[in-house]
């Protein structure tokens, strides 16, 4: 799968989180700001996120301790229920 793919596909997916639509593949559980740069678009190698989530999980919203416990409560649900109920492994940005 390339990038195109993994964005087409997860345009027609629902964010893991919110449940809201368009999404985009968010790298997880390694994204590239964690040295990932060679992360790639394999399916279990991102989750559909909508655009406010994939901010928040890339930890591009600044430092604020509100941001900070947001996006740590958001990267316990993703690990804990992952997609579709499939369990995902830990990481991603703590």
């Amino acid at each position: 799968m390339n990038h195109a793919e993994a964005t087409r596909l997860a345009a027609e997916s629902k964010c893991v989180l919110c449940h809201d639509t368009p999404c985009e593949p968010c790298h997880w559980p390694t994204h590239r700001g964690m040295g990932g740069a060679k992360a790639g678009w394999e399916r279990r190698e991102w989750v559909p996120l909508c655009r406010y989530h994939h901010t928040l999980i890339d930890g591009a919203q600044g430092a604020s301790k509100a941001k900070e416990f947001e996006r740590s409560l958001a990267i316990q649900i993703i690990r804990e229920e992952g997609e579709d109920g499939v369990p995902r492994p830990g990481g991603g940005g703590t």
